[in-house]
C-alpha cells in the first residue's frame, strides 16, 4: 500500500468474527487496552468501522437480505464513545432479532463506550504513514486481529475514496444561486489542480469542482468550467469572478460566460508579483503601501494611491512598476462596484481557496510520491467534503445582494456599449 493510500485511508473493515475469535473472553478488555485515546476524527471512523463489522456479521451488508441472518437492522440512534477521556457523539446502529421484538446489544459499542476505550500510538501510526506490513503488525499488536493483507487494505481504501469522489462530483448546481465564483491553482506533487469555489446569496461557500493538469492552461480551465456547467451551473448567470491573474483563466471565463464578465484580480497575487521585482529590503515597505492603497474606501482614492505608488516604483524597478500596472483596473473591481467591509475583504483575493486547501496539503504532507492523477483525484474526493464542512459563512454576506445587482448592472452597461 502506497503512502498516499495510507494517508487517504481510515480502517474501513475489520472482521468481527476474526477479532472476537482471537480475543475470546478477553474481547472487551482487549479493545479497552488496545484502542485507548484515539484522535477524534480518525478514532470515530475506526470505531464506526468496528461497530459496522459486528452489524454486518449479524445482519449482512446494507440493503441486502441475509437469509440465515440472526438479526435485522433497525435504523440508528444517537450514541457516544469515549475518545481520549472525552465523550464523542456517534451514530449507533440498532439491531433487533429477526421478528423485530428484541433489541440486540452490540458488544463492540459497549466496549468502545468504556472510559478506557479507543491508543494514540495506534492512530498515529495508521494516520501518519506506516507501511502495510507495519500496519498489519500494529493492528495485530493492539487488536490481536489477523487476516489483514496488503491487497485487502489497499483495495478498501481505494474503494471508499473513489466512492467519496464520485459522490462529490455528482452534486448538482441547478438550484444554486451563486453571486461569486473563485478560481485558483494549487499543487499536489507535480500535479497542478485548478479549483473552483462558489459563494451563494447567503454567503455559503461550496467547492464546485477541480480539474487536473500540469499548468493553468486554457484547456484545463475551460474543461473545468464546462464540467461545472454540465453539473447545472447557469452559464447565463451574473457572477463576480475572482481569479489569481491567470491569462488562461480569464480567457476561458470570457469564452464561456462572455466578454463582459466581471473579474476581480486577486490583490494578494499582485502584491507578490510586485514584491518579486523588488530588493528584499523594500518588500515589506511596499507590501504595506500596496495594502493601504487597496484598503481605500472608494475607487477614486485607491486608483490615485496606486498611481502614486507606480511612479515611486519607476525610480526603483521599472519591472515592478509595469507589474503593478498590468491588470490594474481589475484589481479595483470591488471598489467600482461599491462593495466594502467584510465582503470586499473576503473577495478581493483567492485566499478562500488557498486557506481551504492548506488542509489538503497538511493531510498530504507525508506523501512524497503521487503515483498518478487518479490517486490525486481520489485524495481530493476524500478530503474536499471535510474541508467544505469547515467553511464559515462569508463575512459581510449581507452585501452579497448588493454585489449581485451591481454585477448585473455592469454587465448590462458594457453590453449596451458594445
Amino acid at each position: 500500500m502506497s503512502r498516499s493510500t495510507r494517508q487517504a485511508g481510515y480502517v474501513n473493515s475489520i472482521s468481527f468474527d476474526e477479532l472476537k475469535a482471537v480475543l475470546g473472553e478477553n474481547f472487551e478488555d482487549a479493545i479497552r487496552t488496545g484502542l485507548q485515546g484515539l484522535f477524534s476524527e480518525i478514532g470515530l471512523k475506526l470505531a464506526e468501522a468496528i461497530i459496522e463489522g459486528e452489524v454486518q456479521n449479524l445482519c449482512g451488508p446494507k440493503h441486502s437480505r441475509k437469509e440465515d441472518g440472526q438479526a435485522v437492522r433497525w435504523g440508528s440512534q444517537r450514541g457516544t464513545i469515549t475518545v481520549r477521556g472525552v465523550k464523542e457523539g456517534i451514530k449507533k446502529p440498532r439491531v433487533r432479532t429477526v421478528d423485530g421484538k428484541e433489541e440486540i446489544d452490540l458488544e463492540t459499542y459497549s466496549a468502545l463506550n468504556s472510559t478506557n476505550a479507543l491508543n494514540d500510538e495506534l492512530i498515529a501510526k495508521v494516520s501518519s504513514g506506516v507501511s502495510t506490513r507495519e500496519f498489519a503488525k500494529t493492528i495485530s499488536k493492539h487488536l490481536k486481529a489477523t487476516g489483514i493483507s496488503k491487497s485487502s487494505v489497499s483495495r478498501k481504501v481505494i474503494e471508499n475514496s473513489q466512492k467519496a469522489l464520485e459522490g462529490f462530483n455528482q452534486r448538482r448546481w441547478d438550484k444554486a444561486h451563486f453571486v461569486a465564483l473563485l478560481f485558483d491553482g494549487i499543487s499536489l506533487g507535480e500535479t497542478h489542480v485548478v479549483v473552483a469555489v462558489g459563494i451563494d446569496r447567503a454567503g455559503r461557500k461550496h467547492i464546485l469542482g477541480w480539474q487536473l493538469g500540469s499548468t493553468e492552461h486554457e484547456v484545463v480551465c475551460r474543461d473545468l468550467i464546462r464540467k461545472l456547467i454540465e453539473c447545472g451551473l447557469n452559464p447565463d448567470g451574473a457572477y463576480l469572478f475572482v481569479i489569481d491573474g491567470s491569462k488562461a483563466l480569464r480567457k476561458a471565463i470570457r469564452l464561456v460566460f462572455g466578454n463582459h464578465s466581471v473579474i476581480q484580480r486577486c490583490q494578494e497575487h499582485k502584491i507578490r508579483d510586485v514584491e518579486g521585482y523588488l530588493p528584499y529590503s523594500l518588500r515589506k515597505t511596499f507590501r504595506i503601501k500596496l495594502q493601504t492603497a487597496f484598503n481605500q474606501t472608494t475607487y477614486k482614492k485607491a486608483a490615485l494611491r496606486l498611481q502614486k505608488l507606480r511612479n515611486e516604483l519607476l525610480n526603483i524597478s521599472e519591472q515592478a512598476a509595469n507589474s503593478l500596472t498590468e491588470g490594474l483596473e481589475e484589481l479595483l473591481t470591488l471598489h467600482k462596484l461599491g462593495i466594502n467591509g467584510g465582503a470586499r475583504e473576503s473577495l478581493r483575493t483567492t485566499n478562500i481557496i488557498e486557506s481551504a486547501f492548506a488542509r489538503v496539503r497538511a493531510n498530504a504532507r507525508h506523501i512524497s510520491n503521487w503515483t498518478d492523477t487518479a490517486q490525486v483525484e481520489r485524495w481530493l474526493g476524500l478530503i474536499a467534503p471535510k474541508v467544505e464542512k469547515g467553511f464559515r459563512r462569508l463575512p459581510g454576506f449581507r452585501q452579497l445582494a448588493k454585489l449581485g445587482k451591481a454585477v448585473k448592472a455592469q454587465i448590462a452597461l458594457h453590453s449596451s456599449k458594445a
